[in-house]
């Protein structure tokens, strides 16, 4: 819960200033923002399906709204439209499973399910199929939560049409909750059918790596190459989950952590620069090149960022991925492991790209852009508080990590 709260204050204070710009401090958004805090941190505390849907479906009513909150703006309501049609059809998925569920066993405590499970006599009964068919639907939902590929499609939409700070809530906040909470029910209450989910994992794993590299590499909008390098990163942590152990579990929520300081450092760029600009949204990525001309510092730690995120050591972005590699090499999976360098060296090209942009793009269209701008950039004093804390964890965290190890061993403990 701590977590959850104090990555959301970071995200509000990032977008302070885009906040302030776009006539955002009305008292339905900051009534909305502690309603979807409260959904995502109630949400790892529950121990049965109930629980679970209800703290789901408030967060999903909240976050349609969130998405059209910009009422000025026909691409927020089109992006909340989109996200509410295909979020029904999430939910209803979730539901038909725990349904299914509740009628093979006749409970939906974990509890109650993991003891019944453990029943070899289960086995030889037909309901047997029913748990698989519901586990997996129940799978499907949170992947569509997540961001995981194939059910993605939904992010890249809603990113780009939602106004910056909403999108940068939902990039850093429900992540680490969603998954704590899928890892949760998985390893208790469905512990004993570990061979079929790993096996999903490992799928969804494939599917993200693949979906979301090859498109980020396509991408020149901003929003949308996020939301697809998101899923990526997704591919990461759930490869890490894939091995059931549990230094696993306690790299996937270590990934986690570094995931959110390096969305909190870029998100607060993207907000930075629209606040500072004319134009309503930073569009494409080529918009970078006017941060490393009118502030290097600005751009050199916009360099850091991406060198990060890209995986270069020995930056924390490195060590979340290498910790997500041992994961896997320990457990055996020769296959997900090639998979993993593979796209590691995918995701380089494509964040490295972005550098390219900052620092050696010289075009003609980007330089006639320094004209819709301020002079010289300056940071708030609640900008510059967000960005210096997320630069800091994000590429010095892998020297001292053992303070963030600790968190993710106590949060993994509190999964059995």
């Amino acid at each position: 819960m701590l977590t959850v709260i104090a990555l959301s204050i970071f995200s509000l204070i990032g977008s302070y200033a885009y906040l302030q710009k776009n006539y955002f401090f009305s008292f339905e958004y900051f009534f909305l923002f502690i309603l979807a805090v409260f959904s995502i941190a109630g949400l790892p505390y529950c121990f049965d399906f109930i629980g679970v849907y209800l703290f789901l479906e408030l967060q999903s009513l909240i976050f349609y709204t969130l998405a059209s909150f910009n009422r000025t703006s026909s691409f927020s309501t089109e992006a909340g439209v989109k996200y509410f049609i295909i979020g029904a059809f999430s939910s209803g998925l979730l539901l038909f499973g725990i349904s299914l569920i509740y009628g093979a066993c006749g409970s939906l405590n974990f509890e109650v399910l993991r003891v019944l499970l453990f029943d070899s006599n289960f086995y030889n009964n037909y309901h047997i199929i029913l748990c698989f068919f519901g586990l997996f639907l129940i799978f499907c939902s949170f992947c569509f939560k997540i961001s995981a590929a194939p059910f993605h499609f939904w992010s890249p939409e809603v990113y780009e049409g939602s106004a910056s700070s909403v999108s940068f809530f939902f990039a850093v906040v429900p992540k680490i909750s969603l998954l704590g909470t899928l890892l949760h029910f998985c390893s208790f209450a469905f512990f004993e059918f570990s061979f079929f989910w790993e096996v999903l994992f490992i799928i969804f794993a494939f599917f993200s790596f693949s979906f979301g590299s090859f498109s980020a590499v396509c991408q020149k909008k901003t929003k949308k190459f996020l939301a697809f390098s998101s899923v990526t990163h997704v591919g990461f942590i759930i490869a890490a989950a894939s091995t059931h152990s549990f230094s696993g579990m306690t790299n996937v929520f270590f990934y986690l952590f570094i995931y959110s300081f390096l969305s909190i450092s870029f998100w607060s760029f993207i907000t930075f620069l629209n606040a500072q600009c004319f134009f309503n949204r930073s569009s494409f990525l080529a918009d970078f090149f006017l941060v490393n001309k009118q502030n290097f510092l600005l751009g050199g730690s916009l360099g850091l960022v991406l060198f990060s995120i890209a995986g270069i050591p020995p930056l924390s972005g490195f060590g979340a991925k290498f910790f997500s590699f041992i994961s896997v090499v320990e457990n055996g999976s020769i296959f997900l492991s090639f998979i993993i360098v593979l796209f590691a060296v995918i995701s380089c090209f494509y964040y490295l790209r972005v550098v390219k942009w900052v620092f050696f793009d010289t075009s003609y269209a980007n330089k006639g852009m320094l004209y819709q701008c301020k002079p010289f950039f300056s940071i708030s004093f609640f900008e510059s508080i967000t960005f210096t804390s997320g630069l800091f964890f994000s590429c010095f965290l892998f020297i001292a990590p053992h303070f963030f190890i600790l968190i993710s061993h106590r949060i993994t403990l509190a999964l059995f």
